[in-house]
């Protein structure tokens, strides 16, 4: 019986995370980052967001592509390009919470910045931006090339 309400609860989970991702696609991509960031405000594990965007910046689909613990999540590039490959994206978000608190970029977010935006432009997909969200706000990492 306790199995079977477990097993309940966890399709219901799904359902719930399914429904409320399908009501962010066709939104601008920036309306998803405000609503991840109020998302994650208080999660105590850091987790990754992919937003996959369409020529006219609506959104096509949101991913919580990877979580880790409160002192950082390991993100897949390949898997995040592929997604991006089959879901025909015409750009990238990415959108990761820091646990602490700080908004600042760390140097290991710069540098992935950079690896994903070089990886990305050989697909011919656009990195829109990188944001670090904590306590409902946002701040976006300068992607190469801006000051």
């Amino acid at each position: 019986a306790k199995a079977c309400v477990l097993l309940a609860a966890l399709e219901l989970g799904k359902r719930l995370e399914a429904a409320r991702r399908e009501l962010q696609e066709g939104k601008d991509w920036r309306r998803s980052v405000e609503e991840i960031a109020g998302e994650l405000a208080f999660e105590e594990r850091e987790y990754i967001f992919a937003i996959h965007v369409r020529s006219n910046g609506s959104v096509i689909h949101v991913d919580r592509i990877s979580f880790g613990g409160a002192e950082g999540a390991y993100l897949d590039v390949k898997y995040l390009l592929r997604r991006a490959v089959r879901m025909d994206s015409y750009g990238l978000v990415l959108v990761h919470n820091h646990p602490d608190g700080s908004l600042q970029p760390s140097r290991e977010d710069r540098l992935l910045t950079d690896f994903v935006s070089r990886r990305t432009k050989i697909l011919d997909i656009h990195l829109l931006g990188h944001f670090v969200v904590a306590n409902g706000e946002s701040h976006g990492i300068a992607l190469p090339g801006e000051p």
